[in-house]
């Protein structure tokens, strides 16, 4: 996908997960209705989301089942920001 976007920079990551490309498909397209335009922009939303902390620390942390204990990780405790840069995107915090 980036030797299609030669422009993109090198320090731009590109998301092109197929489920992105869909919602964005769903997102262009002008006969999507009210409701699945914002269903597609919230679940979008959770995949960049995704993308976005996909190298966030994690520790490693016991957690009792029902079957016992099991080996498990939570991500490091942090502070996190969402800011929303132009008013249409704020469809897109709830999905964050």
């Amino acid at each position: 996908m980036r030797e299609a976007c030669e422009a993109v920079p090198a320090s731009l990551h590109l998301v092109a997960h197929p489920l992105a490309r869909d919602r964005l498909a769903r997102l262009r397209d002008a006969a999507t209705p009210r409701g699945a335009f914002r269903q597609a922009l919230g679940e979008l939303a959770q995949v960049i989301g995704f993308e976005a902390i996909r190298d966030v620390p994690t520790v490693d942390v016991a957690i009792r089942t029902p079957h016992g204990v099991a080996p498990g990780a939570r991500l490091e405790e942090r502070n996190v920001l969402c800011v929303a840069i132009l008013r249409a995107g704020l469809g897109m915090l709830p999905g964050l």
